[in-house]
């Protein structure tokens, strides 16, 4: 098994695929070695019936001519002449030719072929020579031609000599052995065959088992693993080893240390938040909540479980609840859910739900946030602006309206002294009046009590006016105001965007040096109209450009001590372009001055 897991999975897949094919193709090159084996008895036997029949032939031959021309008498009647004795010689060594090319270079044979030929040429030339003597006639010439014809019958029977009649025979036995030897072979490459095959299939099956028993046993561990993970019951022990599934083993068993990681964050998270934070099922049953669920409505965590939510709603208030819950089941749903809930003391709880329905576990998770302190200090709020409204800014615009008839002299003249008292407290009172009006416009604006009367609109014209009112004031100042502004017609309310004209040009006037410049501009682009305030004041730090719409905010206190700005002037523009769907920004670089736009939509 330790062998098992040092081996790579990739390295088990090329072994079992490997070996039984370098056992198969041993077997091929076996059956390969027997084939040619085979195929060379069998030329072995083509040459050896070739050479056996060229010696029969030229037995034959050699029987044939002697039969005609060995003796005086058969020669005398056939009379050969001595173009059919070269003809008969020609053939003879045909045949030889023949029986030294089928020996090839076995010099024994060739010796005994050698020596057959020469006897065969001595003969013929001893024929020859009879002849010529036979020609001639006379009884001398008998006694003459007795020596020629002994050393014929000698050479006639030298020609097919033992050792010549020998190799035929040799021959002969080898091509009858033939059969016996092919069948022999064909015998061993059937049992060749069947054993090699036999052992491949073995030896595939042993690889097979050893091989895969390992990876059998890795990948049960692997989905034992999964099943535990499944159950939240520990893991098996790491798989040892660096093949590929001890990594997969690896893999999964960091996958599941982070996984139980996450959810123990998770439950961590759930059980320490502040908000509720809840599960409720498709009946309205609520299935899981939270620590905070149980501090929320003074209940424990088993009352809260198997609830129906419904019944944690304020009477006044459940027919919304159950339109949320349907909308959220259906798909409709995305806004939030305000709503009252009820604790167990009977208090009540002003909500905001915020719901995620799932498909999948037919389920609606909430997170439910107490706001009763939110809306509390809300309420406080528009009674402290509602004391503003009625307890400070009438009395005073009372008071103004008296500081300017004593101004006019109806009660009596005031003395050089209380004239200069008197212009000191008009100014400050001016400046809390405008305060109290801009702080209450801007809570209107956000709380959206603000009314906006759109009308159609020549915004060229409201940029104008406003410009012309602040003449006067960028003069006492030493400002030069310049307006260039295109006819633009659009649906908006005229004295909101006086105001936001206004508020802009006021802040590039009080922000502007003297003998500074202010350029007012108003341009159609595509869709919408831009207006622009540019100054040539000191420019505002990059750190502050995020912050120069919020409320409060100054850059320095020197214009707001030149002009008594509150604070508020950039603010309430960014809230009434916003009312009018319109962007604002500013561009500047310090030392270079600053760039307020908006645009409005066409």
């Amino acid at each position: 098994m330790s062998m098992g897991f040092k081996i790579s999975l990739t390295a088990k897949v090329v072994i079992l695929c490997i070996v039984p094919l370098l056992f198969q193709l041993g077997l091929l090159i076996s059956l390969e070695n027997f084939l040619s084996q085979s195929e060379a008895d069998v030329d072995k036997a083509i040459k050896a019936r070739a050479i056996s029949d060229t010696i029969n032939q030229l037995s034959h031959d050699i029987f044939e001519i002697e039969s005609m021309f060995g003796s005086e008498i058969r020669l005398l009647q056939n009379t050969p002449s001595e173009t059919e004795f070269l003809a008969e010689l020609q053939r003879l060594r045909a045949d030889y030719r023949k029986l030294r090319d089928l020996v090839g270079k076995d010099p024994a044979r060739l010796r005994i072929i050698q020596k057959s030929e020469e006897n065969a040429e001595r003969a013929f030339t001893l024929f020859l020579s009879l002849q010529k003597s036979l020609n001639s006639g006379g009884e001398q010439s008998r006694k003459e031609r007795e020596p020629l014809w002994l050393a014929l019958h000698d050479c006639a029977a030298n020609i097919m000599s033992s050792e010549l009649v020998e190799i035929g025979k040799a021959e002969k036995a080898h091509l009858d052995k033939i059969p016996e030897v092919q069948e022999e072979f064909r015998a061993k490459i059937r049992q060749l065959v069947f054993a090699g095959t036999g052992i491949i299939l073995l030896l595939a099956s042993i690889l097979t088992v050893f091989l895969t028993r390992s990876i059998v046993l890795q990948l049960r561990k692997i989905n034992e693993n999964a099943s535990l993970l499944a159950m939240n019951m520990p893991l098996n022990p790491p798989l040892g080893g660096t093949d590929e599934l001890a990594s997969l083993d690896a893999s999964f068993h960091n996958m599941a240390r982070l996984l139980k990681e996450s959810i123990k964050n998770e439950q961590a998270v759930l059980e320490n938040a502040r908000d509720c934070i809840c599960s409720i099922d498709e009946v309205g049953s609520i299935t899981r909540a939270n620590p905070a669920c149980s501090t929320l409505f003074n209940l424990e965590n088993e009352e809260l479980l198997g609830r129906r939510f419904i019944d944690l709603i304020h009477d006044e208030d459940r027919e919304k609840a159950n339109s949320f819950m349907l909308r959220q089941q259906s798909g409709e749903g995305s806004e939030d859910l305000e709503v009252r809930m009820n604790r167990r003391e009977g208090a009540t709880l002003d909500t905001l739900w915020s719901a995620q329905w799932s498909r999948e576990q037919r389920a609606l998770s909430c997170v439910i946030r107490d706001q009763s302190e939110r809306i509390q200090a809300e309420r406080i709020k528009q009674d402290v602006m509602a004391m503003v409204t009625h307890d400070l800014r009438v009395p005073l615009s009372i008071i103004q309206n008296f500081l300017k008839f004593i101004e006019e002299g109806y009660y009596g003249s005031v003395n050089e002294r209380g004239q200069k008292f008197l212009l000191g407290t008009q100014r400050n009172c001016s400046k809390m009046l405008d305060l109290t009006n801009d702080l209450l416009d801007s809570e209107k604006i956000k709380s959206g009590m603000m009314k906006i009367e759109k009308e159609e609109i020549d915004l060229a014209e409201v940029v104008k006016q406003s410009v012309e009112l602040l003449q006067a004031a960028a003069e006492d100042l030493n400002v030069k105001l310049v307006c260039e502004a295109q006819q633009v017609n659009l649906q908006a309310d005229p004295k909101l965007i006086a105001r936001t004209v206004t508020n802009l040009v006021s802040n590039a006037i009080s922000y502007s040096p003297r003998d500074g410049v202010v350029a007012v501009r108003l341009d159609k682009l595509d869709e919408t109209a831009c207006v622009s305030v540019r100054d040539s004041g000191a420019g505002i730090p990059k750190d502050q450009l995020e912050k120069i719409f919020e409320r409060f905010h100054q850059v320095s206190d020197k214009a707001a001590k030149r002009t008594g700005g509150s604070g508020l002037g950039l603010s309430i523009c960014k809230l009434i372009v916003e009312l009018h769907d319109g962007k604002i920004w500013v561009e500047s670089e310090e030392g270079k001055g600053s760039t307020f736009s908006f645009s409005l939509p066409m």
